[in-house]
């Protein structure tokens, strides 16, 4: 090795190899997006290539070139198998799934030898169908998995193809570490209801559908402006047409922002990332194309515009800014209630082989400050950030449900309050958006906060427009 390994990434090289000498022949091993899994990789590869053919299996193109690269950093020779690149027989191959798929019979017929381990990358995709053909391809050949998310969108187990797991360190310990940086996030309220569900997913119609409007474009810059103002900024976004138009609420606000989708071809592709790596662009919109091998540095905030059902995509996106940079706080502005499904992005997560679906999907764990924007725990009683107090409702600590749109008037028979209150009652029920802005009304009328959590909660409970 070219560098010295962090303690971990050796801990994890030796992991693997006692697993092999364990008869393990398909072993998963996950660490965090930006621990430093080529790392791992690249002794494996070194290990093996001494005496036995190797191949480096990826998803996409930048993942095929970012591993050649660090191949090359460490001095070890490798072929890269695809339609750019000479066929030169080395012990190590570099090749994307697809070619291999494509040119596996016709190299076996060409007398190559079959490799004696096959590392998987984005291991979360390896239950695919090409991925599938490629393992019953090569029967006797040890599989090793790689990834950062062991969770596939559909839920479905891993354990058809891994026999074995192994855990790196997760995002906890590596920002303690100093690996990763911390995350600070803040919610927005977003009604997510009604969206059907597609392979697993949120259907991208009706997505599409909640999220590009202008009013929530404005609300999601308005945000932005409050918690990240200035700072350099990727946003996923929901569709090419959503990223061009979150795009150009940006622009149309000052701040320097640009699409990118598959549309673009790669010189453009190329050049927009080179402006925004320069600054040119304070904010890249993008699509889908930056889930996997892209990482800015200097990024200091993620906007989350696209719910999904999907851990993987949740953790693979935030993971795009979580370098390390002394001082840096990365912010994770969630406009899409995706913090309710998934947890927050530091939260310590204990990974299986199994099917991620027999697992009762519980409420979140976390409930959103009316006056900070911040996830706080359902059991707390004051939000640590802004020293907020919540009330108590039946014993819990809880605040309640928000829904789209405004409350109504009441009727005369419903007020049971003392005379002189029934004002208190019917100006919430006209001004009143949520619960903060409920006590706020009852503390100008000089009531206590808690008379405008009762009337909230018990009183006007339920009684939407």
């Amino acid at each position: 090795m070219k560098y010295e390994p962090r303690p971990y990434q050796t801990e994890g090289y030796h992991d693997i190899m006692r697993a092999i000498n364990a008869d393990f022949r398909s072993i998963l091993y996950v660490l965090a997006t930006r621990g430093g899994k080529s790392a791992v990789i690249s002794m494996l590869i070194e290990y093996f290539s001494k005496t036995r053919p190797i191949y480096y299996c990826c998803h996409t193109k930048i993942l095929l070139d970012q591993m050649s690269e660090e191949l090359e950093d460490h001095e070890i020779k490798h072929g890269i198998i695809s339609p750019d690149h000479p066929e030169i027989q080395y012990r190590v191959q570099v090749i994307s799934k697809d070619t291999l798929r494509n040119r596996m019979e016709r190299m076996k017929q060409q007398s190559w030898k079959d490799p004696a381990v096959i590392i998987i990358d984005e291991a979360h995709l390896s239950a695919a169908k090409t991925f599938r053909k490629i393992i019953d391809g090569y029967p006797n050949s040890i599989i090793i998995g790689f990834t950062g998310s062991p969770v596939r969108l559909d839920g479905k187990p891993l354990s058809d193809i891994f026999q074995t797991i192994i855990c790196g360190p997760g995002i906890p310990e590596l920002q303690k570490m100093k690996i990763l940086c911390p995350v600070e996030t803040f919610i927005a309220e977003f009604d997510d209801s009604g969206m059907r569900k597609t392979a697993g997913d949120y259907n991208k119609k009706d997505v599409d559908n909640k999220v590009n409007k202008s009013a929530v474009l404005k609300n999601i810059f308005q945000h932005w402006s409050k918690f990240a103002y200035g700072k350099k900024t990727l946003t996923f976004c929901a569709s090419i047409e959503h990223a061009e138009n979150m795009a150009k609420e940006f622009n149309d606000n000052g701040i320097s922002s640009v699409a990118i989708s598959s549309k673009d071809h790669k010189t453009v592709i190329k050049q927009k990332l080179s402006d925004f790596y320069d600054g040119k662009y304070l904010n890249l919109c993008s699509v889908n194309l930056f889930l996997m091998g892209f990482h800015v540095q200097d990024c200091e905030c993620i906007i989350q515009t696209r719910p999904t059902m999907s851990l993987m995509i949740y953790l693979q996106s935030l993971g795009r800014g979580g370098m390390y940079m002394s001082g840096k706080v990365l912010i994770n502005l969630d406009c899409v209630n995706n913090y309710s499904r998934h947890g927050l992005p530091d939260d310590f997560r204990e990974w299986t082989l199994e099917d991620t679906r027999k697992k009762e999907k519980g409420k979140s764990k976390y409930k959103r400050c009316p006056e900070c924007y911040h996830p706080v725990k359902l059991a707390a009683r004051r939000c640590p950030f802004c020293n907020y107090e919540f009330e108590r409702m039946n014993d819990r600590a809880n605040i309640p449900e928000e829904k789209e749109g405004r409350l109504v008037r009441i009727g005369d028979n419903e007020v049971r309050e003392k005379p002189g209150r029934k004002n208190t009652v019917y100006l919430i029920a006209k001004y009143a958006h949520s619960l903060g802005e409920a006590q706020k009304i009852c503390k100008k009328l000089g009531y206590k906060t808690g008379y405008g959590f009762y009337i909230w909660t018990k009183i006007l409970k339920n009684k939407v427009a």
